[in-house]
């Protein structure tokens, strides 16, 4: 599983962009979650593993770009798939729901200073192949999941849990992104190449 990375942009339309290729990954996976830390390092969680036989992780690696170099770190307490991760205002990052054995509602906390792990409050509803993102208020967004159009709001300061408004669709496998507007994209999915726009500041649709 090796890195690529672009050049510097091209000067103009016409001008090729090249990639370069970078050490791999330690471990090959999918279904996993790659998270930038406040350090600059590239955090990688968990994940599916089909090479060998097929086998749930619980690994934890961190790249760092400088000096183009992988390490393991503390493997996650569950060995899970399909989680979605969200790095919090402390720096922390949060691993929430996903794949054991089924849905689950855990809420397992890395912390990149200490590497070590800790429990949150569960997120009310299990799911699994969500989107989560940190919004302009510190709070993380979890969109969405596996048969649901939910959105659950978790407040990292409180470790509570609180219900959005109803997504306009039920989304599976899709992206969630904060712009610099302050809104939050929702994108994709399984099949889906559609987009839904969410105002944090009022629990709004704006396209709903």
């Amino acid at each position: 599983s090796t890195i690529s990375t672009k050049q510097q942009a091209p000067s103009s339309p016409s001008e090729e962009t090249d990639w370069t290729s970078k050490a791999p990954m330690n471990t090959a996976r999918s279904q996993f979650a790659a998270v930038t830390g406040v350090d600059g390092m590239i955090y990688v969680f968990a994940g599916y593993s089909t090479i060998g036989s097929t086998a749930d992780l619980n690994s934890t690696e961190r790249y760092n770009p400088a000096t183009n170099t992988w390490e393991s770190l503390e493997p996650n307490p569950f060995v899970t798939r399909g989680s979605s991760y969200a790095r919090g205002p402390n720096g922390k990052i949060y691993d929430i729901s996903g794949w054991i054995s089924g849905p689950t509602t855990t809420n397992q906390i890395y912390d990149p200073d200490t590497n070590s792990w800790s429990a949150g409050a569960p997120i009310p509803t299990s799911r699994w192949e969500a989107a989560a993102t940190r919004g302009p208020d510190g709070r993380i967004y979890f969109f969405g999941g596996e048969t649901t159009n939910q959105l659950q709001i978790y407040d990292t300061v409180g470790d509570s849990w609180t219900t959005g408004a109803t997504m306009p669709i039920a989304r599976k496998e899709h992206k969630a992104v904060l712009a610099n507007d302050g809104l939050i994209y929702v994108i994709g999915g399984s099949e889906s190449a559609s987009v839904d726009v969410y105002d944090p500041s009022n629990d709004t649709w704006l396209n709903s």
